[in-house]
């Protein structure tokens, strides 16, 4: 018998050749063969459960926050940062621990092989053969033999074979399963349980943070249930670090306030582990509780009121995707959704800003597929107390396909020209889905004039804003050159700061939708509007000194 530090040791060599590996490859029971892309977390292969919808030949449904899969089979759930994998076929409900943590990259969540493959056997109902850590044939159980039977004896209705536990487990031992939970029930709670092993875990549903002034900042944390027990606040520098034992975090976002650098959240063990990282060195942090559902941490600042030129400098740029949700905006030629384009840009954009800009913090309007008013995306801006604004958007001609294409930047100013009031007319036009339509029928008259009075305080910042962006984006993308135009969009009426509509492109021209469509031609715009945005950083900082 071998020893089991050998086997131990033979499977690690295997994952380790494995992990250099670049293919997961599946074998379906009818014998077609699938090759996924691979990657590694911690050690472990890893596919994401997005690419595993080929596995069913294009019946397979994705949801928008890439977190279930829906299958004809059945579904699977993950989530970030999760420790657990779930799956439900009609009849059941499992899931299974993993040995490293569910991983995004703000795209795919990638999860590793040892549950993923143990959730698309059990939706197939058919046995998982490794013929290597990265190698998964299904195949069918063979029939049970069934032997003649005295009439007064039933017939035993026949067993599926068990699914054999993935090699891998010898890491990461399964926990017991829990007992099918009420159809009333959130079941992907399941696949977000992180290491803990409780059928019922209490929620943070929100997290709030608020200023008291400019020294003091108020963190409240919410809950569905009662927080049995927190541990005290620890801070060091600038950083607060706040652990909650046996909650969930199922907040859909996390605070953003000009004192606020970054904050994070990921699951520890038992806790759950939120980081803070303040602008200014924290003095005191006082915690206590208001009701046995919420928290409320009282954040003292160290530093006095700031300096004129401080509360000018270029700390906070906003960034405005187009459309979302109901809203599709305009649709290409070929059925690509313009809201779709403009949040991929202004991800890959926030990403740059973060490498060419680290000491500016970059906020968006929406950071996924939802609607957000048009008024609401400058209330947004002026809130997180923005410098700058910019919206993204793709152009588009009455018919298509149509020859017109090429990059145009847009200040707030009446229309000069027929196209250009055609071009505010039709991102206007997004107020249709709004709960209250009628607070913008004002606009075409004495307000729309205040409103572009209150810009015209930074018009020629504007037009300096404009300026680059138009120049990096015709250099960078060798898109034509539509020019620098001027029209009454509601969307930069609100933002009190220098602004900037950018069309992108035009989806009703062939040439212009494949490069938007594509990952090249979006990273192309994002870089040219990144250098635009470290061009005018550059004058701006000079204008203060």
């Amino acid at each position: 018998m071998c020893a089991p530090w050998k086997v131990c040791w033979a499977w690690g060599i295997a994952t380790a050749i494995a992990c250099a590996q670049s293919t997961f490859s599946v074998q379906l029971p009818n014998g077609r063969t699938y090759e996924l892309p691979l990657r590694a977390i911690g050690g472990y292969p890893a596919a994401s459960l997005a690419h595993c919808a080929i596995l069913w030949e294009g019946k397979a449904r994705l949801s928008a926050r890439g977190t279930v899969l829906s299958t004809p089979h059945g579904v699977i759930r993950a989530a970030p940062l999760s420790f657990f994998l779930a799956w439900e076929r009609r009849d059941s409900s499992h899931f299974i621990q993993l040995p490293v943590p569910v991983q995004s990259d703000g795209q795919h969540l990638f999860v590793s092989l040892h549950g993923l493959g143990e959730a698309i056997a059990a939706l197939w109902e058919a046995q998982a053969v490794w013929d290597s850590p990265t190698v998964l044939r299904l195949r069918y159980a063979p029939a049970p033999v069934v032997t003649t039977s005295p009439p007064s004896q039933p017939i035993p209705p026949p067993r599926i074979a068990p699914l054999p536990i993935p090699p891998d487990t010898a890491f990461a031992p399964r926990p017991p399963r829990l007992p099918q939970r009420e159809s009333s029930s959130n079941p992907w709670l399941l696949a977000a349980l992180g290491n803990s092993f409780a059928a019922t875990l209490v929620e943070i549903v929100q997290v709030e943070a608020q200023t008291l002034s400019d020294t003091t900042i108020l963190l409240r944390f919410r809950a569905n249930g009662v927080i049995e027990r927190y541990q005290r606040p620890e801070w060091q520098g600038q950083q607060l670090v706040v652990r909650i034992p046996d909650v969930l975090h199922t907040a859909p976002t996390l605070p953003s306030l000009p004192a606020i650098e970054r904050s994070e959240v990921q699951r520890i063990r038992e806790f759950t582990v939120y980081r803070f990282s303040f602008r200014s060195e924290i003095r005191e942090c006082k915690s206590e509780r208001e009701g046995p559902r919420t928290l409320r941490f009282t954040v003292l600042l160290k530093g006095g009121a700031a300096t004129p030129t401080q509360r000018w400098e270029l700390d906070v740029i906003v960034i405005d995707p187009g459309h979302g949700g109901e809203d599709d905006g305009t649709i290409s030629i070929n059925g690509h959704a313009e809201k779709t384009i403009t949040l991929r840009v202004a991800l890959k954009l926030r990403r740059l800003l973060h490498r060419m800009l680290p000491h500016v913090r970059v906020v968006l309007t929406r950071d996924e597929d939802r609607f957000v008013p048009l008024y609401r995306r400058g209330q947004i801006a002026n809130e997180q107390q923005g410098k700058l604004f910019l919206s993204l958007h793709c152009n588009a001609a009455p018919t298509k396909p149509h020859p017109a294409r090429g990059v145009e930047t847009y200040v707030l100013r009446p229309g000069r020209t027929p196209e250009a009031i055609r071009v505010a007319e039709r991102e206007n036009a997004v107020i249709r889905l709004e709960a209250d339509p009628s607070r913008y029928k004002e606009l075409f008259d004495e307000q729309r004039i205040l409103a572009t009075l209150a810009q015209s305080a930074f018009m020629r910042l504007s037009d300096r804003l404009a300026a680059f962006v138009q120049q990096e984006l015709v250099s960078t993308t060798g898109l034509p050159d539509r020019g620098i135009g001027q029209a009454g969009f509601y969307v930069l009426m609100g933002a009190s700061m220098p602004a900037v509509l950018i069309e992108m492109g035009f989806l009703s021209n062939p040439a212009d939708e494949r490069f938007l469509i594509s990952e090249r031609g979006q990273w192309a715009i994002a870089r040219a509007i990144a250098r635009a945005i470290r061009r005018y950083a550059a004058e701006y900082a000079s204008l203060l000194r």
